[in-house]
């Protein structure tokens, strides 16, 4: 079964959560106003069970899921999308 869910990870840990997950995961960068640099990546969307299990369970990278729609989400981590400039 798939679960909708926001992951969360520092900037710090980006590298580590991208080499236990995968490099699709955690790609969007996230910070509190929009602007670079990027504090936060994060990964929104169907995830499989067993990818769940692993993160909440077995990951040792610093990490957040939430359960909430996207906005809520982003809004109870105080984060927006990181805007590139133009």
């Amino acid at each position: 079964m798939n679960t909708f869910a926001s992951v969360f990870v520092p900037a710090a840990d980006q590298a580590a959560a991208q080499a236990d997950m995968g490099e699709g995961f955690f790609t969007a960068a996230l910070s509190a106003d929009g602007s670079e640099p990027a504090t936060y990546y994060w990964s929104s969307g169907y995830f499989e069970s067993s990818e769940l299990d692993h993160i909440v369970n077995e990951a040792t990278w610093a990490h957040t899921v939430k359960f909430d729609d996207v906005n809520t989400a982003l809004a109870a981590m105080g984060l927006q999308p990181v805007q590139s400039p133009e």
